[in-house]
């Protein structure tokens, strides 16, 4: 299968390197959503030794300044995605009465969108998006459509909210289906999913998808496990196959055509419209965050400040500047 390589971008940049630091009280950062101004959001929590991670809110963070909570109607909350009108989408975790007892109550998911103006943190609380329970708002485009996990579609203009159900990949019953990613003109990629169970241990089966004007297609049908992970106006889909099903590898598709970025295990995470791509390869037992430029990984570490020594892992995201979100909890910003 022939390579293609991304457009080049100019040269081979240097990055400064900023902390995104938790909401008070907090003790971790999960960033998770980068736009084109460089607005970041994710969620703050707190790791608690006898169960886990503790309670989580959503933020809303811009360089240089300390990161605001998106105020919601719940205890927890998280902000998965945000576009260029700073709009941002995600989930509040709320208690509803069973209607089982007096002091019943269950905990569900509600998807959720918090209205933004460009500039500054969205103000309001958040928009209750209609659906059904345990459902979560996972990505937004810039004309305001949102793609839900269990197949809802809103999308608002001025005060109209309208709901649609999404008709979901023609995958098993036993599968489910996450959105990674909507560009502007309204396709959707994503992958489906479902953990299988063997003698030694829990395998996920996944399928990379893509839905362009309503008609799903499979993307690499042939290999064993695939997810797609990003897209961009161009319509150039990245994310990872698994031919075999062990090793994965990261995977850029044009027109839905495969293109393996390289023969370096990894994944391809986001792609902006330029065409530069970031995720992680693994090298010597580890995997680095790498940006891919005229076909072949470069390792973000490699391009911080001389003497800066900083282990990056992954990269989630990259906006149209050239911004790059690593390891949940960074900002890399080109210097020139």
């Amino acid at each position: 299968m022939p390579f293609c390589s991304p457009r080049k971008p100019n040269g081979h940049p240097r990055y400064t390197l900023e902390k995104i630091n938790p909401l008070p009280e907090f003790d971790h950062v999960r960033a998770y959503g980068l736009n084109n101004l460089g607005h970041v959001v994710g969620d703050s929590y707190t790791l608690l030794a006898a169960h886990g991670l503790g309670v989580g809110r959503a933020f809303f963070w811009v360089s240089g300044h300390p990161p605001e909570e998106l105020r919601a109607f719940g205890e927890k909350s998280s902000a998965l995605a945000i576009n260029d009108l700073g709009d941002v989408v995600g989930w509040v975790e709320e208690a509803q009465r069973t209607g089982l007892g007096e002091d019943d109550e269950e905990h569900v998911l509600v998807p959720v969108m918090w209205v933004g103006d460009r500039q500054r943190i969205p103000q309001w609380f958040p928009l209750r998006l209609p659906s059904s329970p345990g459902d979560s708002a996972e990505v937004i485009n810039n004309r305001r459509e949102v793609i839900g996990t269990r197949g809802a579609h809103w999308s608002v203009s001025g005060k109209t909210m309208k709901h649609r159900k999404l008709p979901l990949p023609p995958m098993p019953k036993s599968h489910r289906f996450k959105p990674t990613g909507i560009n502007t003109d309204g396709t959707i990629v994503g992958y489906s999913y479902r953990s299988v169970q063997s003698p030694v241990s829990i395998e996920i089966e996944q399928q990379a998808w893509l839905c362009l004007r309503g008609r799903w297609k499979k993307l690499s049908p042939d290999a064993k496990t695939s997810a797609a992970l990003g897209i961009n106006d161009r319509k150039e889909i990245v994310g990872w196959v698994a031919p075999t099903g062990t090793a994965h590898f990261p995977m850029l598709w044009r027109e839905a055509k495969p293109y393996p970025l390289g023969e370096q295990e990894g994944a391809a995470k986001a792609i902006n419209a330029h065409g530069v791509i970031v995720g992680y390869t693994k090298r010597e037992s580890r995997w680095w965050a790498s940006l891919w430029q005229d076909g072949q990984p470069i390792l973000l570490e490699s391009r911080l400040p001389t003497g800066t020594k900083f282990p990056l892992y992954d990269a989630i995201a990259i906006n149209d500047k050239g911004q790059i979100l690593v390891s949940g909890a960074y900002l890399l910003t080109p210097t020139g």
